[in-house]
């Protein structure tokens, strides 16, 4: 974008560079990945206060990593982060396995919404 090689780009608004024109095309709201069976998955609303003492998986990209740690850091739970990975497919497929919870996108507002899963999707 920068050396003018592209004209648009889409991403998240994880790292702004005052150098770029950026317009909100749309928000997506925050959602936890939770194994089917597991005591939140029906709800409607999830906290991360809700998710504190679950082991959780987390995005380890620089950004992403800084960003979900915030939010966590927000609402004032310490994440018991027992999977780390910088590959979205794996750290979406780990709570399918009963292994954690994963908080892959969005960020803390009045709470997260729950999205059963299973490995292999």
């Amino acid at each position: 974008m920068i050396s003018g090689r592209f004209e648009l780009g889409l991403g998240y608004e994880l790292a702004p560079d005052s150098r770029l024109a950026t317009s909100r095309v749309f928000t997506l709201p925050p959602y936890v990945l939770l194994p089917a069976g597991h005591r939140l998955a029906g709800r409607s609303k999830v906290t991360l206060a809700q998710l504190a003492g679950e082991p959780l998986a987390l995005l380890d990209l620089p950004q992403s990593r800084d960003y979900f740690l915030g939010m966590f850091a927000a609402a004032g739970v310490r994440p018991d982060i027992r999977y780390r990975s910088s590959s979205v497919e794996t750290v979406r497929a780990l709570p399918g396995g009963r292994l954690t919870e994963s908080v892959p996108a969005g960020q803390l507002a009045a709470g997260c919404r729950p999205v059963v899963t299973w490995a292999g999707t």
